[in-house]
């Protein structure tokens, strides 16, 4: 892939997404010491968290989108003034990730984890969940693609390797 050529007057949006269970937000917050230091003032948000700051209800398809549009909002404020944005949210909608390949600086990172474990947690969801009973819009060609194996006791995350990754994109 060739190395993007980055505004240097912008903040990168880095958009991790997937499905409930992938793990972006342990990913998002492994990596924001990296990012923070390779590129400058980094803001880690988390989908879970803004929901709750801004007191967002509802989960059908619809509303889901809404409030990832106030996301992208917030994140274009922000990287309008030179911060970089690690934000983790499902997100998986085509219409999103346009809104997102608008911005001048961006990377969209799609997680797919252990299919078992995300099945098993799609399962003890109620209603209106993504991969579940609203269709999964995964990106189109994501910049990043990350594969998230786990083992009987733990994840393996390997940051340093995906970090790799990252910088031969941007």
């Amino acid at each position: 892939m060739k190395k993007k050529k980055l505004n240097r007057n912008k903040g990168i949006l880095f958009f991790i997404t997937g499905l409930s269970g992938a793990e972006k937000t342990t990913f998002g917050g492994q990596i924001k010491s990296k990012i923070k230091k390779r590129y400058g003032e980094t803001i880690y948000l988390d989908g879970d968290d803004l929901r709750k700051i801004f007191n967002l209800k509802g989960y059908d398809k619809k509303q889901r989108f809404n409030h990832v549009l106030k996301y992208l909002t917030l994140a274009k404020f922000l990287t309008n003034n030179r911060v970089n944005i690690i934000l983790c949210s499902i997100g998986l909608s085509y219409n999103i990730h346009k809104i997102i390949r608008k911005f001048d600086n961006h990377v969209i990172i799609l997680i797919k984890g252990d299919d078992k474990l995300i099945n098993k947690r799609l399962k003890s969801l109620k209603k209106n969940i993504v991969g579940k009973d609203i269709k999964a819009e995964f990106p189109k060609n994501p910049e990043l693609e990350i594969v998230n194996k786990y083992n009987k006791y733990k994840k393996i995350l390997k940051i340093k390797n995906i970090f790799d990754e990252i910088t031969k994109i941007i």
